[in-house]
């Protein structure tokens, strides 16, 4: 259950958080909250709660982890997530389709492509490994 707060998060506020105390919601941007670290103080996740209208169920997204992703950047990120919302946009299932195209990338290049090629021609046995004979050598 997240804590209500009135006044805004700030940085000190953050940095010394401890392990497991409760989450912290963002007074400036609705369903924003802040989920401390289990195990160090300090750390802590940026959630995004928000009402999916396909599933009809309330969802959560992570934004990223403080203190790699700041307060203000964890608000404009939320704010952004938001604004797609009302435009009917999942921002999960984005997320989704980028890391998807993300790892598509990846496969198309020419070593793993090459990769995969020789791994089902070694396992097909297709190459065969060959003397090769010299010319002007007597063996």
């Amino acid at each position: 259950m997240a804590v209500q707060s009135r006044k805004r998060l700030t940085d000190s506020k953050l940095r010394n958080i401890t392990p497991n105390s409760n989450q912290l919601t963002s007074s400036s941007v609705a369903g924003l909250v802040f989920k401390p670290s289990s195990c160090t103080k300090g750390t802590g996740a940026w959630i995004l709660r928000y009402y999916d209208k396909v599933s009809k169920k309330r969802t959560k997204i992570t934004l990223g982890h403080y203190p790699k992703m700041g307060i203000a950047a964890a608000e404009e990120e939320a704010k952004f997530l938001r604004a797609a919302l009302k435009q009917g946009v999942n921002p999960k299932v984005e997320k989704q389709k980028a890391q998807d195209r993300e790892r598509q990338k990846q496969l198309n290049t020419f070593k793993s492509i090459s990769e995969e090629f020789f791994n089902k021609e070694k396992i097909m046995k297709c190459w065969k490994i060959r003397k090769v004979l010299t010319i002007g050598r007597t063996a």
